[in-house]
């Protein structure tokens, strides 16, 4: 019997993240908060959420250790999202987002990951590896813990390539110029983290020939948030610049998950590039909304129209 295909999502650096609400956030003093959210987080598992929302069937699969790690298994099970995360001897972190209500601004404080042995990393390998049997796509997201090797989603986009599986890399620094060098579908760079890339600095207004250049290091789809603003694009056959919608933004938490859970689906749905950038940006402007990858499909419709 055939087994259903799934979105197979790398989470090496998962955790428990806790938004924290406050009227005014101020350093140096007291604050009450209004409101706390606790939810297994890390980018990856933000994609996931966003991906269950829009109707995909996902499978994460990473690391998780500990209380926080006992947490992270008993959030996923309960937002129905599907997981096989090798036990860890380390304790799996915790991230703190501090929300201004006032001024509409997060201030985000990440604890240090756990450090992975040589034992578990090899683990994790073997259950990607049976992982891949029955996924769609792959997606890796996120930053590495310590001891898993820097060359790492560059090897699972090469292992994906091998099963003719397309796969979606979001990371930083040396780990997204390696993993680009396997030439993946595409990369989700917001204009800093293209500007690393690249090592140069260009204006919102040379973003498209930033990402030319991406396009050119050989992935199907060239692409660079410039988050409120919108995005730029180039494939095979165009390019554009596609602005966001305005809206009155109420959480900017996970709004990049978002946006590659929606570059997730049109691609898997066999859209065009100008269709899987307004769905990019239609997911990221929904969760604008709501924050921490909590959107809608009826919202994320929605929105779509007006991209």
């Amino acid at each position: 019997m055939l087994r259903e295909k799934y979105i197979l999502i790398v989470s090496l650096n998962t955790a428990i993240d806790r938004i924290i609400y406050l009227p005014n956030f101020q350093v140096a003093t007291i604050s009450r908060a209004n409101k706390v959210v606790e939810q297994a987080g890390g980018k990856a598992i933000n994609v996931a959420r966003a991906l269950v929302a829009l109707g995909h069937k996902v499978l994460v699969i990473g690391f998780a250790g500990g209380l926080t790690g006992q947490q992270i298994r008993e959030d996923l099970v309960n937002s129905h999202i599907p997981c096989s995360l090798i036990s860890i001897s380390g304790r799996s972190r915790n991230c703190y987002i501090f929300v201004d209500q006032a001024l509409k601004q997060e201030t985000v404080v990440n604890e240090p990951g756990p450090e992975i042995t040589p034992q578990e990393f090899e683990k994790f390998t073997q259950e990607l590896s049976r992982s891949l049997a029955s996924a769609e796509m792959l997606i890796c997201s996120g930053s590495l813990p310590k001891g898993v090797p820097f060359n790492s989603y560059q090897q699972f986009v090469e292992l994906a390539n091998k099963n003719s599986i397309p796969a979606i890399v979001d990371a930083t620094g040396e780990t997204l110029k390696l993993a680009l060098q396997a030439k993946p579908y595409l990369i989700k760079p917001n204009h800093p983290e293209a500007e690393q890339l690249l090592d140069k600095k260009f204006s919102p207004l040379e973003a498209l020939d930033a990402a030319r250049e991406i396009y050119n290091s050989g992935v199907k789809l060239g692409l660079i948030s410039l988050g409120d603003s919108g995005a730029v694009g180039v494939w095979d056959s165009g390019e554009i610049f596609l602005p966001a919608p305005k809206i009155e933004a109420i959480n900017s938490v996970a709004c990049g998950d978002a946006f590659l859970a929606g570059c997730a689906s049109a691609i898997l749905s066999g859209q065009s590039g100008v269709e899987i950038i307004r769905s990019a940006i239609a997911a990221g402007t929904a969760n604008a909304l709501v924050g921490g990858a909590n959107i809608t499909r009826s919202e994320f419709e929605r929105i779509k129209k007006l991209c």
